[in-house]
Formats: structure tokens, sequence, C-alpha cells
């Protein structure tokens, strides 16, 4: 599998609600392109699960991602305070959060007791809604990408109706559309 294999997926988080597709070289060169649609994801308070890993498009709840910690890409999460939603690595939650949360401090499977942490990025874009429901194969993601200026980092905030860029720590890139964001855990449907 190839370094620079392009992942496009689409998320629900707080409950929010995006959609995606995924490029992977395979041995051949080439391309299998996949498209993941209406993936719910929740926040740390949500059952839906705040761990996502986008190339087989898993939603994983804490329990479940400690047990499978390398197959991490992002968590949602709120940081309470300012009830701001934000996607990172699982390893970067406490250098963003503004006090130590719950799925940083379960005594059985917060990220405090994790030995793996994978180094996931994200990034804001200006691709449009219509401009990432267009792209249709590997290499038109590619071009959506790599027409994109913005950087990314290692965390976001995110709104719905916005188009992200991330790259895994596998080295895949892709794209994520928030389509709904529920601002309570109790709103999601």
């Amino acid at each position: 599998m190839n370094k620079a294999t392009i992942i496009l997926s689409s998320i629900l988080m707080s409950t929010f609600i995006v959609s995606g597709c995924m490029k992977d070289e395979q041995e051949n060169n080439s391309p299998d392109y996949k498209a993941y649609k209406n993936i719910t994801v929740g926040n740390q308070h949500n059952p839906a699960g705040c761990f996502i890993n986008f190339k087989t498009a898993t939603v994983y709840t804490l329990k479940e991602a400690f047990e499978h910690q390398s197959e991490i890409d992002f968590v949602f999460y709120h940081d309470d305070p300012t009830n701001s939603p934000q996607v990172c690595a699982p390893g970067d939650v406490g250098y963003f959060s503004t006090y130590e949360l719950e799925l940083e401090q379960d005594p059985d499977y917060g990220l405090n007791h994790w030995t793996e942490f994978n180094n996931s990025e994200v990034g804001i874009t200006e691709i449009t809604e219509g401009q990432f429901e267009a792209v249709s194969d590997a290499s038109s993601l590619k071009l959506a990408i790599d027409d994109d200026y913005h950087v990314i980092t290692s965390i976001m905030m995110v709104e719905p109706a916005k188009v992200y860029k991330f790259r895994t720590f596998e080295g895949k890139a892709g794209l994520f559309f928030g389509q709904k964001y529920y601002r309570y855990a109790q709103q999601s449907r």
C-alpha cells in the first residue's frame, strides 16, 4: 500500500454527520477509490462513539478505541468550558483542552492509559459542498486537495456545512464534509 493513499470521508459529530471517499494505491498502482456517506460520530458524551478510523469509516466508543488504539485517526470532542467542537488525533486532546476531559481520565480506558497515539492532522478548506460532491474518483480527490492552499494542523474546530482535509498517521490524505451538527447529545438522532 502506497503512503500517498488518499481518503475522502464524511462524518456526523456531537452528533456531527459527514460524507466522504477514499483512494487507496494497490500493489499494481491501480487506485481503489471508496466513498463513505453519513457516518455518525458523537462527542465524548454521546453513545455513538467519538473515535474514528477513516480507512474503514469505523466509529469507536472509548472502550472500543482503547482496544484498537493503532487504528484511531481522530477523536471528536467538545472542550466543555467553551463548548467548542474539536477534531484532532487522540494524542493531541490534552494539549488543546482547557481542562482534563473524561475521555482522558477514565480509570480503565482513558487516553492517559493509551500506549499508541497516531499523529493525524486536519485543516479547513475553501472547497464547497458542490465541489466536494463532485469528487468522484481518486484523481479528482487529489486535485481538490492539491488545489486548496490551506495548511493542516494537529487540531481543528469544526462547523457544519464545511469541508475539511486531513492526513492520517499512515500518510493517507482526504476530505470530509460536516453535513449536520447537533450541538448537544440529547438532540442527536
